[in-house]
């Protein structure tokens, strides 16, 4: 016997790569990502015996203009003389929404944005308390970077859609529980105090 690996499933929404793996043998192995001949994610992970599990990564940066995509596997995680692929994707295409996110240069991610879910379509407002006539947000999950109240007290969640901002209500979002975000939880409304002081 020896160790094994195959997707049973692979996705890409919001530059967040969702593998469902089944591994032969207990072990260790790496979940990785490659561009070009670099390696850019490194996820390693240890299994059992036919073991199947879900595993997440972000892209931090587009494809280079090289090869199309980007290759996805499941290898030994040793350096490119003695690496062993035990399952591999390549290529991998990556949505245009994603790399319009790269393409965004005016727009910066902070660290505590998150990515949420959004379960139903959902009215899109272009500030607080303004809507923007005929533009519904489909159910998926979106970018959310922090909160923000109309003049009658009502909070939002300002979103990414494009490269622009939009706002949603506050109770139109919940939790991400996938492999990645795994429910962390959602940006909460600015305070001036030290949260001791509360």
């Amino acid at each position: 016997a020896r160790p094994s690996a195959r997707f049973v499933s692979l996705s890409e929404e919001n530059c967040q790569i969702t593998a469902v793996v089944t591994v032969g043998d207990a072990g260790q192995y790496f979940f990785e990502v490659f561009d070009d001949g670099m390696r850019l994610i490194t996820l390693p992970f240890v299994a059992q015996a036919n073991e199947t599990l879900t595993l997440g990564v972000m892209l931090e940066r587009a494809p280079m203009e090289g090869a199309p995509g980007v290759a996805v596997g499941i290898t030994n995680g040793e350096p490119a003389a003695t690496i062993r692929y035990y399952a591999l994707v390549d290529p991998f295409l990556i949505s245009t929404d994603c790399l319009s996110l790269f393409d965004c240069q005016q727009i910066t991610i902070p660290e505590s944005a998150v990515v949420g879910a959004l379960p139903e379509l959902t009215q899109a407002y272009y500030e607080p308390g303004n809507i923007s006539p005929n533009v519904f947000l489909n159910p998926g999950t979106y970018w959310v970077f922090d909160t923000d109240t109309d003049a009658e007290g009502r909070s939002y969640y300002r979103i990414l859609l494009a490269c622009n901002y939009l706002y949603v209500p506050l109770e139109a979002m919940e939790p991400n529980f996938d492999a990645v975000w795994q429910g962390r939880a959602l940006p909460t409304l600015g305070s001036n105090v030290p949260a001791g002081d509360q």
